[in-house]
């Protein structure tokens, strides 16, 4: 190098620059002791779950796995929803024989109902959140036969419309679980497939509404299995993740490619790459071959805490495999049915055989929705005056019917009118209508 060519700068230029090099030097030290830091959280469980979601082993809960039938999911939901539905308790010992866990003076039984427990069979509606002994590991397992056969039923729904919607039903609940009073989670599939579209609307409190575009999908089945090609009935397409709440401006929205269109395994791809929730989700149903009616239709969702052990981790998984290995299958529709099905609250302390059960809460599944003969005059209204008056000239009245629930609404002149007085009504007085 040519050391004429290098120049250097006078000594009043260096003393200009020596305030900014200072500047920098608290950054500077910031940066090495982040170094270890980083050493350490490469090598982290849920380092490499981020890192290796994309093609998980079996029944290894650090790979953000999902199942459908197989079911398996990750996620970090937090069981925080309380409410009058609840019923609480709590133990100071492991409820069976292998269980481990800590032991805590302090944990004493509080409600006599949970006694009866082990009587709520596959054939009763319950969603069940256990809560391991350690406080590392929260298991939710629901079972909702009579709710998908209700809807069923009202809906018209053929075998393979009954599995796909319940499918969505059951992981909406299980996802939704715990989320914040009158916040909602919406799961939306949006595919080329036959179903035309199914959504589900979920609160914490196992409150459920779900539409499909297509209730007739009867001839899509699977040509190896015989069973309901759910695949080709969703196809290609997005699934779209909403949480809202009344006092939320904007609601949060997500959007993954659908990967499988088996449902589970699709939504625990977006739990995993958006959310990376260190969860396990299950859901299936069994029908009738014969009449398509649900012989049962149930679900469950494992959760790490934060904080968890690698221990705890490892148990759960050895649970797994030895709950595929017991009764060939870890599909819930499967273990729910049969001469001699699993019950709910059994299912729970298998999956946490070893960690014992520490705090449970059960509250009971229930498909509401929310439609009501205010909601369709607001419907209505945005019609427009002359379109209206021309449909009950017509026809006398407005019919509607919701794509929620099936009800249908047939409002009359004189009852458009009160309507409209209600709402000028609640306008005036500055009070939101319909009351939520």
């Amino acid at each position: 190098m040519d050391r004429s060519k290098i120049k250097i700068l006078p000594t009043p230029h260096i003393l200009r620059c020596l305030p900014l090099l200072c500047s920098f030097l608290p950054f500077l030290s910031m940066a090495s002791a982040f170094i270890p830091l980083t050493s350490r959280l490469r090598n982290s469980p849920l380092v490499r779950v981020c890192r290796r979601t994309m093609h998980p082993p079996t029944f290894s809960m650090r790979e953000g796995m999902s199942f459908n039938s197989p079911p398996y999911t990750r996620n970090n939901n937090r069981p925080t929803s309380r409410g009058p539905s609840f019923r609480l308790f709590k133990t100071s010992a492991p409820l069976h024989a292998n269980a481990g866990g800590t032991n805590n003076d302090d944990f004493v039984p509080i409600s006599p109902a949970t006694l009866n427990w082990e009587k709520i069979g596959p054939d009763q509606d319950v969603f069940i959140s256990a809560l391991s002994q350690n406080g590392h590991v929260n298991v939710k397992v629901i079972s909702a036969k009579n709710m998908v056969q209700a809807i069923r039923e009202k809906r018209e729904l053929s075998a393979v419309s009954t599995e796909l919607l319940g499918r969505v039903m059951l992981s909406a609940m299980l996802v939704a679980n715990g989320i914040k009073d009158e916040e909602t989670l919406q799961l939306t599939f949006s595919g080329d497939g036959a179903a035309k579209g199914v959504m589900a609307i979920s609160d914490g409190a196992c409150n459920v509404r779900a539409w499909i575009g297509n209730s007739d999908l009867d001839d899509l089945k699977d040509p190896e299995t015989g069973r309901a090609d759910i695949k080709a009935a969703v196809g290609k397409g997005t699934l779209q993740v909403v949480k809202n709440h009344p006092s939320w401006r904007i609601p949060y929205n997500g959007v993954v490619q659908i990967a499988s269109g088996e449902v589970a395994p699709d939504v625990a791809f977006y739990l995993a790459s958006s959310e990376q929730r260190n969860t396990a989700l299950g859901v299936g149903l069994s029908l009738d071959p014969k009449t398509g009616e649900v012989e049962s239709a149930g679900g469950f969702y494992i959760e790490m805490m934060p904080g968890v052990e690698e221990e705890s981790v490892l148990k759960v998984e050895v649970n797994l495999a030895v709950l595929k290995e017991r009764f060939g299958s870890v599909d819930p529709g499967v273990l729910f049915a049969g001469k001699q099905p699993v019950t709910p609250y059994k299912l729970v302390k298998m999956l946490l055989d070893g960690l014992g059960v520490g705090m449970a809460e059960e509250t009971q599944p229930a498909y509401r929705c929310t439609c009501s003969a205010e909601k369709v005059f607001r419907a209505v209204s945005l019609l427009g005056e002359e379109e209206v008056e021309s449909i009950l000239a017509q026809e006398g009245m407005i019919a509607a019917k919701c794509e929620f629930c099936a009800e249908k609404y047939e409002l009359s002149r004189e009852q458009l009118v009160a309507l409209r007085e209600e709402a000028l009504a609640a306008a005036e007085a500055g009070e939101p209508w319909p009351a939520r």
